[in-house]
């Protein structure tokens, strides 16, 4: 991920290591990073609360990322860089859902393009509609296990 200044991440599922650790990558390096999740996922919500805590732990100290929970379900699969670049499609942001499912993504390129200041502006809408995320947020540590176990292995 070749970002200058922001990142905008709006995902049904966190649960991927690799993308995990990208993010903590860049807020160390001082980018912006923001990150848009259900309040509540229809699948393991349990396992996005501890993946996404893992970065706020990561990155405590650092004021460049904001964590937001949209209070519907959020089914996007959305990276939006430095608002020219946005990779989205079908595909959770994980091995299993290009390796095993065949789920596929575009990314564009273009930051005059209509569809790509169009997201943009839905991205912030969905910002402006959100709680923001200000402590670690509850949940079950078991199930969190069982669901990742789950994911990788369905």
């Amino acid at each position: 991920m070749n970002a200058k200044d922001e990142i905008i991440v709006e995902m049904a599922y966190f649960g991927d290591s690799d993308i995990r650790n990208t993010i903590i990558e860049k807020v160390k390096e001082w980018i912006s990073v923001k990150i848009i999740m259900p309040e509540k996922a229809n699948v393991q919500d349990d396992l996005n609360k501890m993946e996404v805590n893992k970065i706020l732990k990561q990155c405590e100290g650092y004021n460049n990322l904001e964590v937001y929970q949209y209070s519907k379900m959020v089914h996007a699969k959305v990276l939006h860089v430095d608002g020219t670049k946005t990779f989205f499609g079908s595909a959770n942001m994980n091995k299993k859902a290009t390796d095993v499912l065949w789920e596929t993504n575009i990314f564009i390129n273009d930051a005059e393009c209509e569809f790509t200041c169009e997201l943009r502006t839905q991205l912030h809408l969905h910002i402006n509609d959100s709680k923001k995320v200000d402590k670690l947020m509850y949940y079950r540590w078991w199930k969190a296990i069982a669901e990742k176990v789950e994911a990788e292995h369905l």
